[in-house]
């Protein structure tokens, strides 16, 4: 039995990521482990509870699969202390480092000596992430390891990347197993692509939060002197107001010929099909712990064009699906665009045959399953 916590979890979408590796997780090895999630009763960034929910109990959701969603009221440290003590479980899974009551109290009220924790960061160990509210960050984590409370802890990592970043914030004896987030993977063929691509016109999508992480600003700058015409649609939770006007200022000097819209936040069960819809996958991100909406663009069959600051550099310059380039070239990035506008079925065509050839060699589930079975038994 694993006992989860994690701020935000389905039905909610709009934490986006962690929420997505955590139900994909559980959809993995749900034939293997009984899971149990303690969660907010809202999503993230909204203020009204889910509806139709129950909070404050266990509801099931499925065999594998149990819920508490909190109240507001009654997310406390009682509440933590209260569910660690009565719940049948082997292993505690926490998401992130700095949540007050899914990530710290959690750790510091475990006390069992007979059972095993485990720490997944959720790209809160990036200095990015730790960099924001530095000094209380800073401090916690001085505080924890002064008192010891990461000694037992295995943390889980998603890449080398990470596991450096933890190893610098509680040092190199620190127990980690390091196994990649799991995708959802359902494969589609380049036959099940219902876009058609004509030389001279592009539709791009980026799906993310409009925020500076996620570099938006920058690809939009870079369509300033594409030539050709281009419609390109940002999907995802403003995270940012200041940021996004930033953007919108932006979108009003791009040339007549650059269409931007905005369509807000995207239920997770609608973003393959709104992929389908569009020749590119756009996102110029400064850094991504994993990159689900990368991973749901290269399954549905869509070149992705990225910054080489996420896990799938190598694998997509690789593949030819089709470019993840360094933001410190930004000639490059407006080639690369110029180059897909100009692009014509057959071209396009060619690239979604080599991005389908190469789709099963990048996810192989099977292979992680194990990974994760080995995982918590070590931890258990």
């Amino acid at each position: 039995n694993i006992l989860v916590f994690i701020d935000w979890f389905l039905p909610g979408y709009k934490a986006g990521g962690p929420i997505r590796s955590m139900v994909n997780m559980i959809e993995l090895l749900k034939d293997e482990f009984n899971f149990y999630v303690v969660t907010s009763d809202t999503d993230y960034t909204e203020t009204q509870p889910y509806p139709g929910i129950e909070p404050n109990k266990w509801v099931k959701l499925e065999e594998y699969l149990e819920v508490c969603y909190l109240s507001q009221d009654r997310t406390s440290r009682s509440t933590v202390l209260k569910i660690l003590k009565e719940t049948d479980y082997d292993v505690v899974y926490i998401n992130g480092l700095f949540s007050t009551y899914f990530s710290i109290m959690p750790l510091w009220c475990f006390s069992s000596k007979s059972r095993k924790i485990i720490v997944n960061p959720r790209g809160m160990a990036a200095p990015s992430a730790i960099g924001n509210k530095a000094i209380r960050k800073r401090f916690y984590l001085k505080l924890a390891c002064m008192f010891g409370k990461y000694k037992n802890v295995l943390f889980h990592t998603s890449s080398p990347i990470e596991s450096n970043q933890v190893k610098c914030i509680v040092g190199n004896a620190t127990k980690l197993y390091e196994v990649e987030n799991v995708p959802r993977v359902s494969f589609k063929s380049k036959n099940d692509r219902n876009v058609s691509k004509v030389k001279g016109s592009l539709k791009l999508i980026t799906v993310a939060r409009v925020s500076g992480e996620k570099n938006i600003l920058y690809g939009l700058k870079r369509l300033k002197s594409v030539q050709g015409k281009v419609d390109y649609s940002i999907f995802g939770p403003l995270n940012e107001l200041d940021y996004w006007q930033s953007c919108q200022e932006v979108i009003q000097q791009l040339p007549s010929n650059i269409r931007v819209q905005y369509k807000g936040a995207l239920p997770y069960e609608n973003i393959r099909e709104e992929l389908a819809k569009h020749h590119v996958m756009y996102l110029p991100t400064k850094g991504e712990n994993y990159g689900h909406a990368i991973v749901e663009a290269l399954c549905e069959c869509v070149p992705v064009l990225i910054s080489d600051q996420t896990i799938w550099t190598e694998k997509v310059n690789a593949s030819e699906a089709f470019a993840a380039l360094s933001l410190s070239d930004k000639a490059l990035w407006q080639n690369a665009l110029q180059k897909l506008v100009d692009l014509d079925g057959d071209g396009y065509s060619e690239m979604l045959s080599r991005l389908e050839q190469v789709n099963q060699a990048l996810f192989n589930l099977e292979a992680l399953k194990v990974r994760y079975k080995a995982m918590f038994n070590d931890a258990s």
